[in-house]
């Protein structure tokens, strides 16, 4: 189970550089080519709102209290 939880957050991480490395690019190009368009303001606010969601989100597995369901009974025993 303990590889299950690296993987995940590995794949996470990636995501992450990945997503990072995107609005940086997007950072030089509009300093460096072209301006902001108002559609590019509304997909940044877009962006913001994600982030702040994924950081709650991120915020409560912190709060998660390990609680397994227990299996269900079996209707075919004594």
């Amino acid at each position: 189970m303990a590889s299950d939880r690296i993987q995940n957050f590995a794949q996470i991480e990636t995501a992450l550089n990945t997503i990072s490395g995107r609005i940086q690019r997007l950072g030089m190009v509009y300093k460096e080519v072209t301006g902001r368009t108002p559609t590019d303001d509304m997909l940044i606010d877009e962006l913001i709102a994600a982030a702040s969601v994924l950081t709650a989100a991120a915020t409560a597995l912190k709060s998660v209290a390990y609680d397994p369901t227990p299996p269900p009974e079996d209707p075919e025993a004594p």
